[in-house]
C-alpha cells in the first residue's frame, strides 16, 4: 500500500472542494477507486494505515467532495471494500466502518444500487460487527450537521428553529439528569417510562434514553389508568415521565397498584408530594459528576441491546409491547435510505 499516495489524497480532501479545479476533482474520484481496490487486494495492515483510511472517510463530508466521490465510485468497488471490512473484522476498523456507513447513505450513490439486495445484508453485518448504535449514529450526524436545523417548533405564527448542535447539547444535559435519578437503583433490567404527549421535550428525553442505553417504555398518551397500571407493572419501570396534571390524576388513581414505580417527573406543573418532581428539579439534578455513570451504561450497549418498548393502546385486550433493539432503529435508517434513494440528506 502506497501511503504517500494515500496521504496526498487525504491532503486534497482536507483542502476542500473549493480549492480544486474540475480536472483535479475527476482525478481524485479515480484515485478513490484505486485506493479502495488496493486496500481489498493488499489489506489494511497496521495502525498507520487504519488511521489514514479513517481520516479519508471522515474528511469526505466536510470537504464537500462526498457528492462527487460517491457519484463516481463504481458500486462494485465500494461493495468489495465494505465486504473486506466485514470479513477482516477488527475493532481497530470500527471507526472506518462507521465513516463508511456515513458516506454510503448519499443519494448520489444510493440511486446506483437501487433494488440491489446484496447491500441489505452487508450493511446489516457492518452495523452489528462494528457496534454502530444510536449513540454513535446521533453523534456522527451532530458533528456533520452542527448548525443545520434539526427541529422546527411551531407556536402560533412563530417558528422556532433548533439546530443539531443545540439538540445534541440538550440530549447530553438530559442524560446527566437521568443518571442522577437512576444511578442508585440501576441494574440491567431497569426501565423508565413515558406517558407523554408529543413535544420537543419528549423527543429530547427519548434521544437521551436511546443514546445512553436506558430502555424507555412508550405508553400512549390516551391510555386509561388500568392499561397504564398493566404496562408499568409488566415492565417493572421505576421512573415515569408524564406531561401534566391530567396524566398525574391517572397515576394517583392507581398509585397503590404500582409495585416498582419509585418516582414521577412532571413536565408541566409542580406537586408537593415527595415521589413527584418537576422538570426544573429534574434538570437541576444533573451534573458532570454523572458522566462516568452514563459512560459505564453506554459501554454495555451493543446493536442487539433492547433500546425501547412501544405499547399499543390496548383497544383489543391488554396492551402489547413491541420491543425494538438498537439494531432495529439504526438499520431502519439505512433501509429507508436504500428504499427511497432520491430523498437525500
Amino acid at each position: 500500500m502506497n501511503m504517500n499516495n494515500h496521504n496526498d489524497f487525504l491532503n486534497s480532501l482536507l483542502a476542500g472542494k473549493a480549492s480544486l479545479e474540475d480536472e483535479n476533482i475527476k482525478s481524485l474520484c479515480a484515485d478513490f477507486a484505486i485506493i479502495l481496490t488496493d486496500a481489498v487486494k493488499n489489506g489494511i495492515n497496521n495502525d498507520a494505515e487504519v488511521d489514514v483510511f479513517q481520516k479519508i472517510f471522515e474528511a469526505m463530508v466536510p470537504s464537500q467532495l462526498v457528492y462527487d466521490l460517491m457519484r463516481e465510485i463504481p458500486a462494485e468497488v465500494f461493495y468489495e471494500f465494505g465486504h473486506y471490512l466485514n470479513t477482516n473484522y477488527s475493532e481497530k476498523n470500527n471507526e472506518i466502518v462507521h465513516a463508511y456507513l456515513n458516506v454510503f447513505r448519499y443519494s448520489e450513490f444510493l440511486e446506483k444500487i437501487y433494488d440491489d439486495r446484496k447491500w441489505d445484508e452487508l450493511i446489516h453485518k457492518l452495523i452489528v460487527s462494528s457496534g454502530f448504535t444510536v449513540d454513535k449514529l446521533f453523534n456522527q450526524r451532530a458533528q456533520s450537521y452542527n448548525n443545520k436545523v434539526l427541529f422546527k417548533l411551531l407556536e402560533g405564527n412563530k417558528e422556532i428553529n433548533f439546530t443539531w448542535e443545540t439538540i445534541h447539547k440538550e440530549v447530553h444535559k438530559y442524560s446527566l439528569s437521568l443518571a442522577a435519578q437512576i444511578k442508585d437503583s440501576f441494574d440491567e433490567n431497569f426501565k423508565t417510562a413515558f406517558l407523554l404527549e408529543n413535544s420537543l421535550t419528549m423527543v429530547v428525553l427519548d434521544l437521551a434514553c436511546l443514546t445512553s442505553g436506558i430502555v424507555n417504555v412508550m405508553i400512549p398518551a390516551n391510555s386509561v389508568p388500568h392499561h397504564i397500571s398493566y404496562i408499568l407493572n409488566k415492565t417493572e419501570a421505576g421512573l415515569l415521565f408524564i406531561t401534566n396534571e391530567k396524566q398525574l390524576a391517572k397515576i394517583k388513581s392507581i398509585k397503590n397498584e404500582l409495585k416498582h414505580l419509585k418516582k414521577v417527573i412532571l413536565i408541566e406543573g409542580k406537586s408537593a408530594e415527595d415521589w413527584i418532581i418537576s422538570l426544573d428539579e429534574f434538570l437541576k439534578s444533573g451534573t458532570h459528576y454523572n458522566q462516568e455513570f452514563i459512560d459505564s451504561i453506554k459501554s454495555r450497549i451493543t446493536p442487539l441491546s433492547t433500546a425501547t418498548i412501544m405499547f399499543t393502546s390496548g383497544t383489543t385486550g391488554e396492551p402489547k409491547g413491541i420491543v425494538f433493539s438498537q439494531l432495529n432503529i439504526v438499520y431502519k435508517r439505512f433501509c429507508r435510505a436504500m428504499a427511497l434513494p432520491k430523498i437525500n440528506e
